[in-house]
């Protein structure tokens, strides 16, 4: 009895110390199902918002359209501040890339923060891209139909516009989990969650032999 009981207390801990899979979720959605309708150049800061979750979370990465050019120069990838309604300082870079680094008829391309970054809930944000001697150029849309575009605004000529006149396209990934999604158990987690299992049955099998 003593040993059954051990068993059922290491499978406890199995099951209990199983690491959930990382939690990610697209907050800010203007790529997916938004066809391009130009694009504008960087060698002047241009920049789009974005709002954060309800709970405190982290900016994991932002992906853009962007169209590239046959140079090595560079261009900024930053988060700034809203300050009030513009972009205001730079609280993070979030990448450093060269002209060629970007395919010459446009691609989107996925940027990965080196650390995450701890967003303040329901704050906006503004990604900006900036290269005074960049030739790249960021592609915007002219639909509004993706996840919370509709409620932001872009940033272009010095002014502010509300997305209505046309987005970056741009998708910006955090930790948080959207409401009502459950997170999915990693496939190692999943197989020490099995092991556990099978190994209370065969000690119950062998009890009952």
């Amino acid at each position: 009895m003593h040993n059954f009981l051990k068993m059922v207390v290491v499978g406890a801990a199995i099951v209990g110390g199983c690491p959930i899979g990382a939690k990610s979720a697209v907050i800010y959605d203007s790529i997916t199902g938004n066809p391009l309708h130009g694009s504008n150049g960087v060698n002047i800061p241009i920049a789009d918002s974005f709002t954060s979750e309800s709970s405190a979370s982290n900016l994991l990465s932002v992906t853009l359209y962007l169209i590239g050019a046959a140079d090595t120069n560079s261009f900024f990838i930053d988060l700034a501040s809203n300050s009030p309604a513009v972009p205001g300082s730079e609280l993070v870079p979030i990448a450093v890339a060269q002209d060629d680094s970007v395919s010459l008829t446009g691609a989107a391309i996925t940027y990965t923060l080196s650390t995450p970054f701890a967003l303040t809930a329901n704050t906006r944000y503004w990604v900006e891209v900036s290269g005074p001697a960049s030739n790249i150029n960021w592609g915007y849309t002219d639909s509004t139909s993706g996840i919370e575009v509709s409620s932001e605004y872009y940033y272009y000529g010095g002014s502010v516009h509300s997305n209505t006149g046309g987005p970056f396209s741009m998708q910006v990934t955090t930790d948080s989990v959207p409401a009502n999604t459950p997170s999915v158990p990693e496939p190692a987690s999943m197989a020490l969650l099995g092991a556990g299992v099978v190994g209370l049955g065969g000690f119950a099998r062998r009890r009952r032999g």
